[in-house]
């Protein structure tokens, strides 16, 4: 195949330190494959040398694969190919074979992920940690957990999100005691410990260094701290060290990436070379340049302009939407559209900021009968504990949940001041009444009682979609989550989402029997599609295919649709700095850059029942 002049560079380079920033659709691994067999063929550098390193380990493997089918091309055998001796790996992979030859490791010693919520839910026990959602609560101490070991950060000066400062450093510590004592290393560890070692033992950072004299990354804009501060000790002195990434595709700074770390490069490295891969042979004009225009308004960035190879053929087109429902409509429409022409449901992507957005696109086509998959392992909307909260209430007002575990739930969110011990003699049918004679001498706590009974009442009357309406209103109850994303260090906004998705989901049903009747149905699809080969091996893939923005990476599909391109979602709300601002464009230019063909954005003005506005980035696509 014939490459481009920077491509042709970037394959030839031998020597040093060189940054190779790769635009959406560029070739990057076409360019990182035909390195390697110039540096094996050209130069003559054994393939034991040579390091090949990627962020997860199907990128690995389709990376090794891809070399190999090169270079059986070029030598006719793939035992040839097989017996290169190139590594290709993860990070964590490669890492760990230096801790395994170092202290004798095995796969017993790392931790999996079952026994490492385990440790922080038995952790969150030990503590008497108070949280409505234990998984949620474990999940985001792992994830920060994760981000002060990642990110070199000092436990004393760490500003907790999950929970107090002070809490936050005892699960830290504990954790970590924890981890010692059943001689047992989490995946972070084995970043910062390979770190510690080669830090501290020059003969084995000699052996290694030896050992991979070059080394590739791809989508070096990924990062973290400790790994660059690893690779940068193996690459010494020679330095041939050929990142490959680009900083505009930066989408993971959540997980501890850090995208100055890429910028940066050329400061540590004075004499690296800079190649620009600014060619992109995936979109269609339009495309490139709507990207160019959204994207130039990043101030991080090294400054390019991508060039299409393709002809400008297909408008980007930009729907605006009166709501949700009518959004569902076009976009549904349109998808049969496309299928009638003669695409295949699988040439087509949607593609959501957040995975509550998913659930009402996913009704919409369940109801149309369009073929769907799900790339993201999508969590049970009505599994979040907001929706457990609604839920029991409006079972308890339509007579099918008078259980203790539902009043358990519901009588003190908001707080009622109602003791546990109030419910101790029963455990089912259990009513307003019979709390108000445990309560009897309690005049401040009938009072109380009989709000309740009567805010029941009226709940019953209603259909599911006032019901919740005047439970989140009329009995504060989205004052309650407020308070406590305000006490927890939670930014209220993700809750209330929840909350007003919990609140569309019903907005159809006129009983509550038909709400219950569609929760189930929308569960078991999740269930069917958790199941599906789909979900594990691309080849088996079939219908449109529904994702988040940050899922979507790497992928490219004919046609694609954007929908809800309104401020709080894109960018979303939580973007409240310019860095996460740029994080949130370059997110959504991530999105924009997976159509190949045609390009369809929605954005709707209400939702919820709250005037929406149109996102800012909308206006910087139109700036040309």
């Amino acid at each position: 195949m014939a490459f481009s002049d920077t491509q042709t560079q970037a394959i030839a380079h031998k020597d040093g330190p060189a940054l190779v920033l790769a635009g959406p659709g560029s070739g990057k691994t076409t360019v990182i494959t035909n390195r390697i067999v110039t540096l094996l063929e050209r130069y003559h550098i054994p393939g034991s040398r040579i390091l090949v390193i990627t962020f997860t380990r199907a990128a690995a493997q389709e990376m090794q694969s891809r070399f190999f089918t090169l270079y059986q091309k070029r030598n006719a055998r793939l035992d040839a190919a097989r017996s290169t001796g190139v590594t290709f790996g993860t990070f964590h992979s490669v890492f760990y074979r230096i801790l395994k030859h170092a202290y004798q490791y095995d796969a017993s010693n790392i931790l999996t992920q079952k026994e490492q919520y385990k440790m922080i839910e038995s952790i969150i026990d030990e503590l008497d940690m108070d949280a409505p959602d234990f998984n949620e609560l474990a999940s985001n101490l792992l994830g920060e957990i994760s981000a002060v070991k990642s990110n070199c950060l000092s436990l004393d000066y760490y500003y907790a999100k999950s929970c107090p400062e002070n809490v936050f450093r005892r699960v830290y510590r504990l954790y970590e005691k924890k981890l010692r004592q059943a001689n047992k290393v989490d995946f972070d560890d084995i970043l910062t410990m390979t770190y510690d070692l080669l830090s501290k033992r020059r003969d084995i950072l000699d052996a290694w260094r030896q050992r991979f004299s070059y080394i590739l990354i791809d989508e070096f804009q990924d990062i973290n701290l400790v790994q660059y501060k690893t690779i940068q000790l193996l690459a010494a002195p020679k330095n041939n060290l050929f990142i490959v990434g680009d900083d505009d595709q930066s989408i993971y700074r959540f997980r501890g990436a850090r995208p100055e770390i890429m910028l940066g490069f050329e400061k540590d490295y004075p004499n690296a070379i800079r190649i620009l891969l600014d060619v992109n042979y995936r979109s269609d004009a339009y495309i490139v340049a709507a990207a160019n225009h959204l994207i130039v308004h990043n101030t991080a960035r090294f400054p390019k302009k991508i060039r299409a190879s393709h002809q400008a053929a297909f408008p980007v087109l930009l729907k605006p939407c009166r709501d949700p429902a009518e959004q569902n409509r076009y976009l549904t429409a349109q998808l049969r559209d496309y299928h009638a022409q003669g695409y295949a449901y699988e040439q087509m992507a949607i593609l959501f900021r957040t995975n509550l957005g998913i659930r009402f696109v996913m009704d919409a086509l369940m109801k149309g009968g369009i073929p769907f998959h799900m790339k993201d392992a999508i969590p049970n909307l009505f599994a979040h504990w907001i929706s457990l909260d609604i839920i029991a209430y409006l079972r308890l007002v339509s007579g099918t949940g008078n259980t203790r575990a539902n009043w358990l739930r519901i009588m003190n969110r908001p707080n009622r001041y109602i003791k546990r011990e109030a419910l101790a003699p029963f455990t089912s049918d259990i009513s307003v009444a019979q709390l108000k004679a445990y309560y009897q001498d309690k005049d401040w706590m009938l009072e109380r009682l009989d709000r309740l009974e009567y805010d029941l009442s009226i709940m019953k009357r209603m259909s599911p979609y006032a019901a919740i309406h005047y439970l989140s209103n009329a009995m504060k109850y989205q004052d309650y989550l407020k308070d406590y994303a305000k006490e927890h260090h939670i930014n209220e906004q993700e809750l209330l989402d929840v909350l007003n998705a919990v609140h569309e989901s019903s907005q159809s049903c006129r009983t509550f029997a038909e709400w219950f009747t569609y929760i189930d149905t929308y569960t078991e699809e999740l269930q069917k599609q958790a199941k599906s080969p789909a979900s594990k091996d691309a080849n088996n893939e079939s219908g449109v295919c529904l994702c988040t923005l940050h899922c979507a990476k790497g992928l490219e599909y004919p046609i694609v649709f954007i929908p809800d391109i309104n401020e709080d979602n894109i960018p979303h709300a939580r973007a409240a700095v310019d860095a996460d601002l740029e994080e949130e464009r370059r997110l959504f230019y991530v999105g924009i850059t997976r159509a190949k063909e045609h390009l369809h954005l929605y954005c709707v003005g209400e939702a919820s029942g709250k005037e929406k506005f149109p996102s800012r980035f909308l206006e910087e696509l139109n700036e040309m």
